[in-house]
């Protein structure tokens, strides 16, 4: 039923919200962010530190889970 399924979202969020680990390869990470920095903000010859890609995949991991948190949560409203 519609209820089982948003249950089973919903864990599943929770899940990814309690865990420490990163959900998405570092290296497919990596390559996005040089790939848009690069392309998208025309910045050709950009360096970019080790620490600063891992606070900025930490963040945007953070900005996801929340995302689709508030999608569930209104997806759950809308039934």
């Amino acid at each position: 039923s519609h209820i089982d399924t948003y249950l089973i979202g919903e864990a599943e969020i929770k899940f990814y919200q309690r865990s420490t680990s990163l959900n998405i390869s570092k290296r497919g990470f990596c390559r996005v962010v040089r790939e848009i920095s690069q392309d998208g903000l025309g910045m050709m010859d950009i360096r970019w530190k080790a620490e600063a890609l891992g606070a900025l995949q930490h963040s945007a991991e953070w900005f996801l889970t929340d995302l689709f948190s508030m999608a569930q949560a209104a997806a759950i409203h809308a039934h």
